[in-house]
């Protein structure tokens, strides 16, 4: 006989930060006649490479400088940020800088607002740039990544190889500015076991509206857990977190017992 049990569950929450994912890759296939030597952050200096040749420096592919396990100094929101760089040419070339800064944390700086720093320049030797940016009080606080890059005759892209250039990247922290929501937890039944593959959804609305709209979902674990984030705000919006009505059909004599717990 077909049979239909309704689980009760028990639902354990708990604040998870969230987190960033690694940037796309980016680095130059030819080397020749320009390069950077040095880039200053917010107080603290790296160094570049040393010569036009590929040979003169990088830690990934010739030319790539990953500085992320040697943090920028820690950046409050609404602070002005200065940085500052040098760059050689053995010849009157245009190089074109960009410096992008992920400040909602997603991972993608490609989003609005996300480049601080684009320029470009022709000389022929040494030249020394200083400028200055400030971090909006709207972002968010947590670890975030940048990237800076130098490439000769084109406008740089984020992601990719080019010709010609540089790519720096670099890992800091901001403070004083808003949380993203984020939530995490465990689905348990009566038995204290996790409960796998239980859809759990994130519903948001701004505050100024009335009805809540589906963002994410997020099945559980083998250990029945979930993790629930997004780069929108408590600020503005209200979070809804709703779970679907769990039934178990043909249960056998194990489901029973633990139901009736």
């Amino acid at each position: 006989m077909w049979r239909k049990i309704t689980l009760i569950i028990l639902l354990f929450f708990g604040a998870k930060a969230y987190a960033q994912s690694p940037l796309c890759s980016s680095y130059p296939t030819s080397f020749c006649c320009e390069y950077v030597s040095s880039i200053t952050i917010n107080g603290k200096q790296y160094n570049g490479s040393t010569g036009f040749q590929s040979s003169s420096g990088g830690t990934g592919p010739n030319g790539y400088y990953d500085y992320t396990g040697n943090a920028v100094p820690t950046i409050k929101a609404g602070q002005q940020i200065s940085i500052s760089y040098t760059a050689k040419t053995s010849s009157n070339y245009r190089e074109y800088f960009k410096l992008w800064f992920d400040f909602n944390g997603n991972g993608d700086l490609s989003d609005a607002g996300e480049l601080v720093h684009n320029v470009n320049y022709a000389w022929s030797g040494t030249k020394t740039v200083t400028a200055t940016f400030t971090v909006p009080t709207s972002v968010y606080n947590g670890t975030v990544y940048m990237r800076f890059m130098m490439v000769y005759s084109s406008v740089p892209k984020l992601c990719g190889s080019y010709s010609y250039g540089n790519t720096f990247d670099f890992k800091t922290t901001i403070t004083g500015a808003t949380d993203p929501f984020s939530y995490s937890g465990y689905i348990y039944n009566a038995r204290g076991e996790g409960i796998e593959n239980v859809p759990v959804k994130l519903y948001s609305k701004l505050k100024t509206a009335s009805t809540y709209t589906l963002l994410s979902t997020h099945n559980t674990d083998s250990t029945g857990f979930y993790k629930l984030a997004t780069s929108r705000d408590t600020v503005s919006y209200d979070f809804q977190m709703r779970i679907e009505t769990l039934t178990i059909s043909n249960p056998t004599a194990n489901d029973a017992d633990t139901f009736t717990q």
